[in-house]
C-alpha cells in the first residue's frame, strides 16, 4: 500500500483552548530568582496575553502592591503546569488598572500583561530535527497554494485552504495509475469495501483535523514550513522569520510580525504565542493580495533584503516608516513621516555625512552607484512627470509658447535649460518640504513655496553653468519661467504633496527590494507588474 503522505505537514491539532485558560496554581518569579507560590490562575491569549492571579503570602502581597503604589515598573516570570504542558510566560508586567487588594491582604487580584507566551510538552534535545509551522494572520493566501522557496532550502508557504489528496487521487495510489476496479463510485473502491471504508475515514479524519487545527487560531490565513535541527531555529531561522514578517509589513501595509510558531516531533511539541500588534492598522494594500503573488513577492524580495540588510543598510526603519505612512489619515502627518523617510534613506547611503540634502538625493535616486552602494537609478523628471503633472505640464506649456522667441544654438540651449529645471525641480520641492519642516515647523503649502522653490533651482543652475549660458538662463528665468509661474494658477496643496512622497516611498522600496509580483490600485498606468511600473521611472 502507497504511503500517502503530504509533502508539507499540516499544523497538528493541539488540543488546548488557548483563549482562556483556568489553572489551579503556579510561580511568580522575581528578577532575582525568588519564587512565590500563587494560585486561582486565569491566562487570556488574544491580542493581549494577560494573566488574573492571587496570592497568600502576604509579604509578597504587599512587595506588589508597593511596587504599583510607587510605579515602579519589573517584569517578572510566570510558570505553570495545565495538562501535560509546561506554560511560561516573559517579561509578565504588573497591570494596577486592574488591582484589588483587601484590608485583611487575604483575597487579593493582581493582574497584568505578558510579551511571551510558551507551551511545551516534553524537552527537545539541542540535536533533534524538528517541523516547525510559523502562522500567517490576516494576510490573503486565499488559493490552494504549496510553494518551496529557492532562496531558502527546505521552506516553504502553505495555504491553509490547500486540500489533502481526493478520493480519485488516492484510488490512484492505491490501485495504480490504470487499474480499473469492478465499481468506481465517489472516489471508492467498490471491489474491497473494507479498503474503502478506512480509506473514506481515514481521509475524512484528515480534513476535520485541518479544519480543527486552523480553528483553534483566529485570523489564520497559513503557514511557512521548514524543518531543520532545533538548535538551528534560534541560531538561524529567528532572524529569517522576523526579517519574513517584516517583508510581510510591507506587502499588506500593516505591522504584523511573528506570533504563533509551533515546533513538533513525535510527542515533543512547544508552542511560541506571543500578543498581536495593538495599532489594528488597516493599510491600502499596494500590491495583489492572493497567495501566488504572495510568495512571488517573497521570492523576489527577501534576498535584496538579505544583501541590504548583511550591509548594514536599515531598510527595516524604511518599511516601517511605508507602513505607517499607509495608515496615516491626516495630510499633514503624511508629509511628516514622508520627509522623514527621505531623512532615513539619505542616512542609509551616507550616514552624518556633510552636504546639501539635494545633491545627496540627487546621487541616490539618478546615479548608479552612491558611496559603494547601488544606487536607485531613477529618473527624477520622469517621476516629476508621473507625480506632480500639472506643475510638469505648465513648464511645458512655457517652453512651447517661447520657444519660437530664440534661434539656432540659443534655442538648443533653452531646450537644455527647461530640461534641467523639470529634473532639479521635482527633488527640490522634496526637499523644500522637508527643509520647511524641520527648519520652520511648518507643512502647509502656499504659493509662495512654488516660487521659492523655483528661485532655489535657478540659483543651483547658476553655480552649474556661466558666461553666455548664465545670461540666457537669467533672461529666460526673469522674462519668461518666473512671470508664468506668477500668473498661473497651479493647483498647489497639502495633498499633492503627501501623495507625491507617498508614492516616492513605493517606487523607493520597489526598486530597492527588486520586487517582482502583481500589483493592485494602479489603474491610471494601466501596469500590472510591479518590474513594469518601475521601468517606467528609467
Amino acid at each position: 500500500m502507497t504511503e500517502i503522505r503530504p509533502k508539507v505537514p499540516n499544523i497538528p491539532f493541539l488540543n488546548i483552548g488557548f483563549h482562556n485558560l483556568n489553572l489551579n496554581e503556579g510561580k511568580l518569579i522575581f528578577q532575582n530568582g525568588e519564587k512565590h507560590e500563587i494560585y486561582d490562575v486565569t491566562i487570556k491569549i488574544n491580542k493581549i496575553i494577560e494573566v488574573f492571579f492571587k496570592i497568600k503570602n502576604t509579604n509578597t502581597q504587599r512587595t506588589l502592591y508597593e511596587m504599583l503604589r510607587s510605579d515602579q515598573i519589573e517584569y517578572f516570570d510566570l510558570k505553570f503546569l495545565y495538562e501535560d504542558y509546561k506554560i511560561f510566560i516573559k517579561d509578565f508586567h504588573l497591570n494596577n488598572n486592574n488591582f484589588s487588594l483587601n484590608a485583611d491582604g487575604i483575597e487579593n487580584i493582581f493582574s497584568g500583561l505578558g510579551k511571551k507566551s510558551t507551551f511545551t510538552k516534553n524537552i527537545f534535545d539541542e540535536s533533534e530535527k524538528v517541523n516547525v509551522w510559523t502562522l500567517i494572520e490576516n494576510i490573503s493566501v486565499s488559493q490552494n497554494i504549496i510553494k518551496d522557496f529557492t532562496s531558502l532550502n527546505n521552506f516553504y508557504l502553505k495555504s491553509k485552504y490547500t486540500h489533502d489528496p481526493t478520493f480519485s487521487e488516492v484510488h490512484k495510489l492505491i490501485c495504480g495509475e490504470n487499474e480499473r476496479c469492478d465499481d468506481f463510485e465517489e472516489g471508492i473502491c467498490i471491489f474491497n469495501c473494507d479498503k474503502a471504508g478506512q480509506l473514506t475515514e481515514k481521509i475524512i479524519n484528515q480534513q476535520n483535523m485541518r479544519r480543527d487545527s486552523f480553528n483553534q487560531f483566529k485570523d489564520v490565513e497559513g503557514y511557512f514550513f521548514y524543518d531543520d535541527y532545533y538548535s538551528e531555529i534560534r541560531n538561524k531561522w529567528d532572524k529569517i522569520i522576523d526579517d519574513l514578517f517584516v517583508l510581510l509589513s510591507f506587502y499588506s501595509s500593516k505591522i504584523v510580525h511573528q506570533r504563533i510558531c509551533i515546533i513538533k516531533q513525535n510527542d515533543f511539541l512547544e508552542i511560541r504565542i506571543e500578543p498581536s500588534n495593538y495599532t489594528n492598522l488597516n493599510g491600502d494594500c499596494i500590491f495583489s493580495e492572493n497567495a501566488c503573488d504572495l510568495y512571488e513577492f517573497i521570492e523576489s524580495s527577501y534576498p535584496n533584503y538579505h544583501d541590504l540588510d548583511c550591509c548594514d543598510f536599515d531598510i527595516r526603519l524604511l518599511i516601517h516608516y511605508f507602513v505607517w505612512i499607509k495608515n496615516q489619515f491626516y495630510t499633514e502627518t503624511k508629509i511628516l513621516l514622508g520627509s522623514t523617510f527621505i531623512e532615513a534613506l539619505k542616512a542609509q547611503y551616507y550616514g552624518v555625512e556633510w552636504a546639501e540634502l539635494f545633491k545627496k538625493l540627487d546621487r541616490i535616486y539618478n546615479s548608479e552607484e552612491v558611496n559603494s552602494r547601488n544606487a536607485l537609478n531613477i529618473d527624477t523628471e520622469k517621476i516629476f512627470k508621473h507625480f506632480q503633472y500639472k506643475i510638469f505640464k505648465l513648464f511645458n506649456e512655457i517652453e512651447s509658447q517661447h520657444i519660437d522667441n530664440f534661434h539656432g544654438d540659443e534655442k538648443y540651449k533653452v531646450r537644455m535649460i527647461f530640461e534641467d529645471f523639470r529634473k532639479k525641480f521635482f527633488l527640490h520641492t522634496v526637499v523644500y518640504y522637508r527643509n520647511k519642516i524641520v527648519h520652520r515647523g511648518n507643512i502647509t503649502a502656499e504659493r509662495d513655496d512654488l516660487i521659492e522653490i523655483l528661485d532655489e533651482v535657478k540659483n543651483l543652475l547658476d553655480r552649474e553653468y556661466n558666461g553666455l549660458r548664465n545670461t540666457l538662463l537669467h533672461n529666460l528665468y526673469e522674462n519668461y519661467l518666473k512671470p508664468e509661474f506668477q500668473n498661473n494658477s497651479v493647483d498647489w496643496d497639502d495633498i499633492d504633496q503627501s501623495i507625491l512622497l507617498e508614492r516616492l516611498i513605493e517606487l523607493t522600496l520597489l526598486e530597492l527590494l527588486k520586487v517582482d509580483c502583481l500589483l493592485a490600485n494602479y489603474p491610471k498606468f494601466h501596469i500590472n507588474k510591479t518590474n513594469e511600473y518601475i521601468n517606467l521611472f528609467k
